[in-house]
């Protein structure tokens, strides 16, 4: 019998690969996204609507195999408050329908005491699955067409310059969408449990970073250090004017206390063989 698989934040950076690869895969993909008139269904893919803010629809639930979660919100008055709850409601539906595995995909920037309240909240969801049919992806910063490391690179395209905040000493790894596909295909393929730390063996800096795709991409850029509360008070202001950012308070905080990790185990565990950054770029 055919797969059936529920994917949240369908349109998103990672949910649209999820919903492409796993299509392709034969899997029936049911797609959560907030506005389901803006797609289309087409072959082993239906969309259907989904708001964090509101109560789950169960129909894409009924006879499903699998739920991968990757909806987030970033606006609300309490986002952190917003995002669990949505979270335990989705659980509370899989587990009624007796999904064979919930996958959630988190952060290494997951934390109880993260200072923004992104890295809180996917905290606090990683404790949500704790199942036996549960497992949570610590994933390292995604590589692919859109999401915050391609807001970096355009950046550094079209300003030809990259802040280097505090020096740009902070660690960081990362893992290409198409690797992510694969691992989330792997685990529930192989029923692998538990929290999963997948992302880059190596252990890059910011700098390094800003290094690689300077290279990479042949991008003249000036990698400039710029004290922490300097990027910090020129969002504030930009927000104070109400204009638009693709940066938030949130992301910088996020990035002042980044954390590596040894994932060597993990992605052995899992058997997929990550690209490294230069590969990914």
């Amino acid at each position: 019998m055919t797969k059936a698989i529920v994917i949240t934040g369908a349109s998103g950076l990672v949910g649209k690969e999820l919903v492409r690869y796993f299509s392709e895969k034969g899997y029936e993909v049911r797609a959560l996204v907030r506005n389901p008139k803006a797609f289309s269904n087409t072959k082993n893919v239906s969309y259907y609507p989904y708001d964090l803010a509101k109560k789950v629809d169960g129909t894409p639930f009924k006879n499903a195999d699998y739920l991968v979660h990757t909806a987030y919100t970033k606006s609300g008055e309490n986002v952190l408050k917003q995002n669990v709850d949505a979270a335990k409601s989705l659980l509370k539906i899989s587990r009624a329908n007796k999904l064979k595995r919930n996958v959630f995909i988190s952060s290494m920037s997951a934390d109880e005491n993260a200072p923004g309240a992104y890295g809180r909240q996917k905290y606090q969801i990683e404790q949500l699955f704790t199942g036996k049919n549960d497992t949570v992806i610590r994933s390292g910063l995604v590589i692919g067409e859109g999401g915050l490391a391609h807001q970096i690179i355009d950046f550094m395209s079209t300003k030809h310059v990259a802040p280097l905040i505090d020096g740009g000493k902070q660690p960081i790894q990362f893992i290409a969408i198409q690797d992510l596909a694969k691992v989330i295909d792997t685990i529930i393929e192989k029923g692998i449990g538990g929290q999963l730390y997948i992302g880059t063996p190596r252990i890059y800096t910011y700098k390094e970073f800003y290094q690689t795709v300077k290279k990479k991409k042949q991008i003249k850029a000036l990698l400039l250090p710029v004290p922490y509360f300097i990027p910090l008070l020129a969002i504030r202001l930009i927000r104070l004017l109400r204009l638009p950012l693709a940066v938030t308070e949130d992301n910088l905080k996020g990035l002042r206390n980044l954390k590596a990790y040894d994932t060597k185990d993990d992605v052995k565990k899992v058997g997929v063989t990550l690209q490294e950054l230069e590969e990914m770029l």
